[in-house]
């Protein structure tokens, strides 16, 4: 049995020097395929989430389809860092596309 959860992130809060993201509004999916209104959820909760191997998308924000999962959340580390992005290689901060900023 999967008891692992699946998440998508519809918008994002960045910390003041833009590098890395504080919180994130995050939708469980249910098991029917929809979404949960959602939680502001904070970068730790987060980072838990994808370490329990949970899967977590960006939502793609497409107004045709507004249910359409975009890119997989990946967890990213340099010498120094965590970091949060859907490009698996990036280096320079968190990176989670084009989502809406609260």
């Amino acid at each position: 049995m999967n008891l692992k959860r699946k998440f998508v992130i519809s918008a994002i809060h960045y910390d003041p020097d833009r590098t890395f993201i504080e919180k994130v509004k995050a939708h469980e999916v249910r098991p029917e395929g929809e979404l949960s209104s959602g939680n502001v959820i904070d970068r730790s909760l987060l980072v838990g989430l994808l370490l329990g191997g949970n899967p977590v998308w960006t939502l793609d924000n497409d107004p045709a389809n507004p249910m359409k999962l975009g890119k997989g959340v990946h967890r990213v580390y340099d010498e120094e860092h965590l970091f949060l992005s859907t490009d698996p290689m990036e280096r320079r901060g968190d990176n989670l596309g084009k989502l809406p900023e609260f």
